[in-house]
C-alpha cells in the first residue's frame, strides 16, 4: 500500500524525526488531508516541517497573494522565503495526481504561485531535501521521487 509505504517512510526519515516531538514544529501538508484528498498527500514531496503557529495560520486555506483573497476564498500568503518552496510542490502534485487537479484548482492561485516559483529560486537546503527524499530507502528500496519542478525549474511558467 503505497499510503503506508509513504507514511512510514515519514515517520522514519531523521529529517522529520528529529523535531517530531517539539513543541515548536510539525509536519504538515502543504495539499493538506483537509481538502477532501485521498492517499496522495502522504506523498514525501508533500510533506514538510513547520512551525505549528504557520501550519495554524495556513489551516484550511489555499495558497496565493492575501489581497488576491475573495469573499468565497481565502488565500494564505507564507512567508517569502518559503513561497516557491511551496508552489513547487503545489506543482508538483499537480502534475503527478490528475485527480487532485480540480481541488488544487479551485484553492490556489496558480498565477500568484508562479510567481512565487519565480521569485523564490530554489535553495541549497530544498535541493537536499529532494535529494533526501529521492535517496531515501523503505524496506531496501529506494522511493526514487523527484520533483520535476526542482530538476527542471522552468516548467514553473507553465502555471504563469
Amino acid at each position: 500500500n503505497n499510503k503506508d509505504k509513504i507514511a512510514d517512510a515519514t515517520k522514519c526519515c531523521s529529517l522529520y524525526k528529529k523535531y517530531n516531538d517539539s513543541d515548536s514544529f510539525n509536519l504538515e501538508h502543504i495539499i493538506p488531508v483537509s481538502w477532501n484528498v485521498n492517499g496522495e498527500v502522504y506523498d514525501l514531496v508533500n510533506i514538510r516541517l513547520s512551525l505549528k503557529e504557520e501550519n495554524s495560520k495556513h489551516n484550511d486555506n489555499g495558497y496565493g497573494f492575501s489581497k488576491h483573497s475573495t469573499s468565497t476564498i481565502t488565500y494564505y500568503e507564507p512567508d517569502k522565503k518559503y513561497q516557491g518552496d511551496i508552489a513547487r510542490v503545489v506543482f508538483y502534485m499537480y502534475a503527478t495526481y490528475p485527480s487532485l487537479r480540480d481541488t488544487i484548482d479551485a484553492k490556489c492561485n496558480m498565477k500568484d504561485l508562479a510567481i512565487w516559483a519565480i521569485r523564490d529560486p530554489i535553495s541549497k537546503d530544498e535541493k537536499k531535501l529532494y535529494d533526501n527524499i529521492y535517496n531515501f530507502k523503505y524496506n531496501n528500496e529506494i522511493l526514487g521521487y523527484r520533483n520535476m519542478f526542482i530538476e527542471r525549474p522552468r516548467y514553473s511558467y507553465v502555471f504563469k
